[in-house]
């Protein structure tokens, strides 16, 4: 079942129209006028299914531990476990097929012979951006390995909060959509190999934005008095941090 939100009024007829959660378009039930909604409400929410459990969690921290000659060799046999637990920490995603042109010169040529030499490079590529959409200070994960082949769900809050501790976002939706878009274009610049840029132009065609609730499995240790934080991907089993 949908939440809707009534109250408000539709600009054209007066009417009260609903508004279900994550519909970025509305419809007024009396006029039929469209509407976009924007905000959180018209924001698109999921879930990603946490398919692993918690014995495939302890079994990728305990491989973990002796993944690397930096860390303690006698960590697995001595470190008792404290306490584990499920969190869904929420993610900014957004992606779109982004087209950039860059002018400027290519050196080519050696010696006496070196000149720069007119050059525009086209480039049309889908990308993905995610972010934190909370303070994940605690956890330290503050991107996910997340694509657009990444399963996702509808979000259901209920069942979230049943599985496990779900934090709600308190970032800018408008600032990660410049981050996003910050990180687009960078990544557009680094795939041209022209030595002298002198104009660039870039946009992203059709871009999408949601909220992702990520699942990870948190697990704490107590080794020779000190606490240690384990961050397992709920969807993959891979230690995150």
């Amino acid at each position: 079942m949908t939440d809707s939100l009534h109250g408000l009024t539709c600009p054209n007829c007066g009417g009260i129209v609903p508004i279900p959660e994550g519909q970025p378009i509305v419809a007024c039930p009396y006029c039929q006028m469209r509407s976009l909604v924007r905000g959180e409400r018209g924001l698109r929410r999921y879930q990603v299914p946490l398919r692993i459990d918690r014995n495939l969690a302890l079994q990728a921290t305990k491989a973990f531990f002796t993944s690397s000659m930096a860390i303690a060799r006698d960590l697995t046999r001595t470190a008792s476990l404290q306490e584990d637990f499920v969190v869904y920490l929420p993610f900014w995603v957004r992606w779109g097929k982004v087209l950039g042109w860059v002018f400027g010169q290519e050196k080519v040529g050696s010696g006496k012979n070196q000149r720069y030499v007119p050059r525009e490079v086209k480039i049309a590529e889908e990308m993905t951006w995610n972010g934190a959409a909370c303070d994940v200070g605690e956890f330290g994960v503050t991107q996910i390995p997340f694509n657009l082949q990444t399963p996702v769900e509808p979000f259901e809050s209920e069942r979230l909060h049943e599985m496990g501790m779900v934090f709600e976002p308190v970032g800018s939706q408008s600032e990660a959509e410049k981050t996003a878009q910050n990180d687009f274009e960078t990544r557009a610049r680094s795939m041209t190999s022209v030595d002298r840029v002198q104009q660039t132009f870039f946009r992203t065609v059709n871009p999408q934005m949601a909220l992702v609730y990520y699942p990870l499995y948190v697990l704490r240790y107590l080794y020779r008095g000190r606490s240690f934080q384990v961050a397992v991907d709920g969807l993959t089993g891979k230690v995150l941090y």
